[in-house]
């Protein structure tokens, strides 16, 4: 099973990283919601950051998706949060920062249907940041703020670098995605 898994063949596996609470919550909800491949969420950072003499956490969570009978994977999905319990200083406390949330590029499925679909994709990215934004509730952060920018030569997306024409439409929809699932949250 490894060798299909890719292990032997410097290829990584989410297998291979720790599990955690929230990784196994947010498994279990964009599960429940990824119509194609097995989905795994994992927390790959979490510190605690002192950084401008405010405590807070800061996580890195990864969502990784089967693509093949193998069992290899592709990374789908990222999000990269600041949480500020109640004992950081106002104005802070409380809230949760969210610096990026990408996917990969939304499109069909290459030919003989592997690999992740767009509206696959797109249910797994609205379903990690419902279920993030849940957990963020349920620990007692009280607002979120998104600071997410278009992406730019300054702060590229992770997956991929849009083409210019592209960016000014990505932004556009990227608000209307976010108020679409702050309602839905």
């Amino acid at each position: 099973a490894g060798a299909a898994r890719g292990e032997g063949l410097g290829r990584p596996h989410s297998a291979s990283l720790q599990d955690s609470k929230l990784g196994e919550a947010l498994t279990g909800a964009v599960r429940s919601a990824a119509r194609r491949g097995k989905a795994t969420v994992k927390v790959v950072g979490e510190t605690v950051s002192d950084e401008g003499g405010c405590p807070h956490r800061v996580k890195a969570i990864f969502v990784f998706q089967e693509f093949n009978k193998e069992g290899d994977e592709l990374l789908v999905a990222a999000l990269y949060a600041h949480e500020y319990g109640p004992e950081a200083p106002p104005p802070s406390a409380g809230r949760v920062y969210i610096e990026c949330l990408d996917a990969c590029p939304l499109r069909p499925a290459a030919a003989g249907g592997q690999g992740p679909r767009g509206d696959d994709t797109n249910v797994i990215l609205s379903t990690l940041l419902l279920s993030y934004l849940q957990f963020a509730r349920d620990v007692g952060l009280t607002h979120c703020h998104f600071r997410v920018p278009p992406p730019s030569d300054a702060t590229p997306t992770i997956f991929s670098r849009r083409p210019e024409g592209a960016r000014v439409v990505a932004a556009a929809c990227g608000v209307r995605w976010l108020q679409r699932q702050l309602r839905a949250a």
